[in-house]
C-alpha cells in the first residue's frame, strides 16, 4: 500500500459503467444523448414480475 496515493476497490460491472460513461462523455453529442435518454427511461413504467421487466406506459410530465 502507498503512503501517498488513495485506493479504491469497486466491482467490474461499476469499472465497465463508468469508463463506458467516460466514453460516452468525450463525444461531442454524448452528454446531450445521455440526458435524452435518461429522460425517456424516467418516463416509463415498469412492471417487473420474477421473470420479465415490462415498460407499460409513458408517464405525463408534471
Amino acid at each position: 500500500m502507498s503512503k501517498h496515493h488513495n485506493a479504491v476497490l469497486i466491482s467490474k460491472d461499476d469499472y465497465d459503467a463508468i469508463t463506458e460513461t467516460a466514453y460516452l462523455l468525450r463525444n461531442a453529442k454524448g452528454p446531450e444523448r445521455l440526458l435524452a435518454a435518461l429522460d425517456a427511461a424516467n418516463r416509463l413504467v415498469y412492471l417487473v414480475t420474477d421473470t420479465h421487466t415490462v415498460a407499460l406506459q409513458a408517464r405525463d410530465h408534471c
